[in-house]
């Protein structure tokens, strides 16, 4: 199993400074999706260095997106959402693509995780009914329940 560090600055308090969606610390196996996503969060975090390879990153995702494609759904709404929570932007195809994608794949527990983690500053009923989702699908002991325990430890408002 890999871990992912997707974000190695802390703030002073020790806690992980930035986006939500992309500072996480995932553990991810082989093929998961939090493995996927891993060189997404590297282009989010490298942005504030890189402003011009992350834009045109995220403009050649968007791009890619197609409505029948899970896999090119989940990374364009990453990486957009991830850049939302990132500058303070409010582009609607970060959460657009993720839902588009859930619905492709409705019990993809990891996905509804992301979901959960990339609504956090916005619409806490999102937030509520991914993390209810997630718990529901997330079976004890697996990665994704692995993952979803660490958010609420690292996100104590998940646990209200």
């Amino acid at each position: 199993m890999k871990r992912i560090l997707a974000m190695p600055l802390l703030a002073a308090s020790g806690a992980l400074a930035g986006p939500p969606l992309a500072c996480f610390h995932y553990d991810a196996a082989p093929g998961s999706l939090f493995a996927s996503i891993e060189r997404l969060a590297e282009v989010v975090l490298d942005s504030d260095t890189k402003p011009e390879a992350s834009r045109k990153t995220m403009e050649a995702l968007r791009a890619a997106a197609r409505p029948d494609n899970f896999q090119s759904l989940v990374e364009a709404g990453f990486v957009i959402q991830a850049m939302n929570q990132m500058w303070g932007k409010q582009d609607p195809d970060g959460l657009r693509f993720l839902n588009m994608a859930a619905k492709l794949q409705p019990k993809n527990a990891e996905l509804r995780l992301l979901l959960t983690l990339g609504n956090m500053g916005g619409d806490r009923n999102e937030v509520t009914q991914n993390l209810k989702v997630t718990r529901a699908l997330a079976p004890a002991g697996s990665l994704v329940s692995r993952n979803l325990a660490k958010a609420v430890e690292r996100f104590p408002e998940l646990g209200r």
